[in-house]
Parts: structure tokens; C-alpha cells; sequence
């Protein structure tokens, strides 16, 4: 039943403030409501969801789908200085906790709050028991709202293992080197450090200072986090290479998905590849290349970031048009594959022999 107030609109009915419309086309001006033309006179860009980019490079993909489009442009969105996700059931903790590795390190590692369903707000401590605190909660716990965001690691930690000291640390100078995070600050002592998306690598050796005597004895340690940035539809920045590494940090970051199954590499006009830049993508059976470019640099097994050498790829479809306009590939066009001899959906196929 309408509430009392209620009130049909009709042609003369004046309408003001906001509506929020999901709108497929970023072209689209005006949409029709059953006769009420509605102007539109903002689009809200749709995030890339998963994608995280660095100055331009492609630093990895954490989505759920299994067939991807590298996009060839992107813009940056501030989400806030904390990272808030909500699981429904444990089944989707489990899945968020399984699937990509610095998932893991994030919730082994403690120093967060979660909200399990009816309960208030806690703090989860670094301890060699953290992910248990997480990942043994009931169902009735369910939905649960764990919070990342700035944090201390008290000087009573420096019992704690190594390796959860090390991945509290990481991970978040990790979202920096992957694009995630703008800012970080790390304070211990009389030493504070801040890294950014640009000075990282130059600020190596104050961080190695920090690590080399072990974690542990650099406690207390605060943590501050800058602004976290999702990558949203936009041209601000132009996709020019897929993964970035650091070899200071023994940090190689790159696509990186064991669920993707397909991946399209688009019509950029210049398009760099890590080594590496596919690592862990080992159920990738089908690349799709639409980009000349892309195509020419295929010269070997250890071209386009090892691509061959680091997953299960059997199938590369390539545009038709570059193939029917001379471009050729020293490996794809050697005694390694097979060409199907007529374009099957706009693309030539190569099946691996």
C-alpha cells in the first residue's frame, strides 16, 4: 500500500532533484520514462572491476570473470583511506581468501577490523592465530564487514612469526606498487618514510634499512595508508604494459589470475609485456590479439612477458585483417602452430602442435 503522502506523477507533476539511472552506453543524452524525456547530465564511469593499474601499466586482475579485455585506457577514482569488503556467507570469504595470493597475506597477517553479523566492531591483532579468527567463524556470523585501513604494530608483536611481520608490511606497500593506494607512510623510531606510486623504487634502500635487521626489532611501527583508487572507464591514463617489477622487493606484479581462461589484447598501438606478466594465469588457454603490434612481437616461446613458457595456452586467435594485411609473426608463423587457412569469426586461429 502507498504511504499516505503518496501522490501519482502526471505531465504536470514538477520533478526535482537527483535520479541515479544505470545507463549502458556512455553516449547516451536523454532517455524516455514512459513519456517523460529525463536529460542526462552526468555519467557515473563504471570501475574496472579487479583491474589495478600503475602509471600506466596493467599490475594485475583479481575479478571473478574468466574471459578478460586488457583495457587500453583508464581514469582513477578515490574510494577513501580504507579498504571495506562484505562477505554473505563463508563460502565467499573462503573464495576471496583462496584465490589470489595477497588476499591470503591480508587476512593471515591481521591488523583489521571486522564486523561479524549482530556483533560490534573488533580489532584483529597480529598473531599467528589471526586468520583463524576470520576464517573459523560460524555461520550465523554471516555477513561479515572486514575493514583494512591504517594501523599499528605494537612493540609486544615482535614475538609474532617473521613471516606475518613481513606481510603486514608488504601489503600495503604493495597496493602502492600496483596503483591501489596513492600514499604510505611508515614510522618506526625516529624514522618515518613515505612512499608513493612515483618514488618507490627510490625510496628502496630507507625501506631495506627497515626490513634488514629484521621486522621485529623496528617495532612499534605505525601505518598509515594514503587514498585507495579504483580504476574506472576513462582516458586519463593510456595502457602502455602489462606487469611492473621491482627486483629490490623480489616483487613481480602481473595479471596473475589462475581462473582467467581467455584474454583479449585489444587494438593498442604500443603494448610492452613484463617477464612474467601472465605468472599464475595457469588456466589461460585462448590469447585473442587484435593488435598488430602485439602480433609482430610474438618472436619466440619467451615473448609477450613468457606467456608461452608460465601457462597452458594452446589456442591464439588473431584479427583477420592483420593477418590479410602481410603482417606476419617469426613464432606464431613457424613449424609451433598450426594456421587455420580461412578466418573463422574474424580471426585466423592458431592451435599450438
Amino acid at each position: 500500500m502507498p504511504p499516505e503522502d503518496y501522490a501519482p506523477i502526471t505531465d504536470s507533476t514538477p520533478i526535482s532533484g537527483t535520479i541515479t539511472l544505470a545507463i549502458n552506453s556512455p553516449n547516451t543524452t536523454s532517455i524516455d520514462l514512459n513519456g517523460i524525456t529525463v536529460e542526462i547530465i552526468e555519467h557515473v564511469a563504471q570501475a574496472y572491476e579487479g583491474f589495478s593499474f600503475a602509471n600506466g601499466a596493467l599490475t594485475g586482475y583479481t575479478g571473478s570473470d574468466t574471459e578478460i579485455v586488457i583495457p587500453t585506457s583508464y581514469s582513477l577514482r578515490s574510494i577513501g583511506n580504507e579498504l571495506i569488503y562484505s562477505f554473505q556467507d563463508k563460502d565467499e570469504l573462503l573464495k576471496y581468501y583462496n584465490e589470489v595470493e595477497w588476499n591470503r597475506y591480508r587476512i593471515d597477517a591481521g591488523c583489521y577490523w571486522i564486523t561479524p553479523h549482530g556483533q560490534e566492531e573488533r580489532y584483529v591483532q597480529i598473531s599467528e592465530t589471526s586468520e583463524d579468527e576470520v576464517l573459523n567463524l560460524q555461520d550465523d556470523a554471516f555477513p561479515l564487514q572486514i575493514r583494512f585501513a591504517s594501523f599499528t604494530i605494537p612493540a609486544e608483536a615482535s614475538t609474532v612469526n617473521d613471516d606475518l611481520l613481513m606481510y603486514a608490511f608488504m601489503v600495503p606497500l604493495t597496493d602502492v606498487i600496483k596503483g591501489k593506494l596513492t600514499t604510505l607512510t611508515i614510522e618506526t623510531g625516529e624514522t618515518m618514510i613515505e612512499v608513493n606510486q612515483s618514488n618507490y623504487a627510490e625510496k628502496m634502500n630507507e625501506i631495506e634499512s627497515v626490513m634488514g635487521s629484521g621486522l621485529a626489532s623496528a617495532l612499534p611501527m605505525k601505518i598509515t595508508f594514503g587514498e585507495y583508487v579504483e580504476a574506472i572507464e576513462g582516458d586519463d591514463y593510456t595502457v602502455s604494459s602489462v606487469g611492473v617489477g621491482l627486483v629490490e622487493m623480489d616483487v613481480l606484479l602481473g595479471i596473475n589470475n589462475s581462473n582467467i581462461t581467455s584474454i583479449t589484447i585489444p587494438n593498442i598501438s604500443s603494448l610492452t609485456f613484463m617477464d612474467g606478466a601472465f605468472d599464475g594465469c595457469q588456466s589461460l588457454t585462448t590469447l585473442i590479439i587484435e593488435s598488430q603490434s602485439v602480433f609482430e612481437q610474438f618472436e619466440n616461446a619467451n615473448s609477450l612477458g613468457n606467456i608461452m613458457n608460465n601457462t597452458t595456452l594452446t589456442t591464439i586467435k588473431v584479427s583477420a585483417s592483420i593477418i590479410d594485411g602481410g603482417a606476419s609473426s617469426t613464432y606464431l608463423d613457424s613449424a609451433s602452430f598450426s594456421r587455420s587457412d580461412t578466418a573463422q569469426d574474424g580471426y585466423y586461429v592458431y592451435t599450438k602442435i
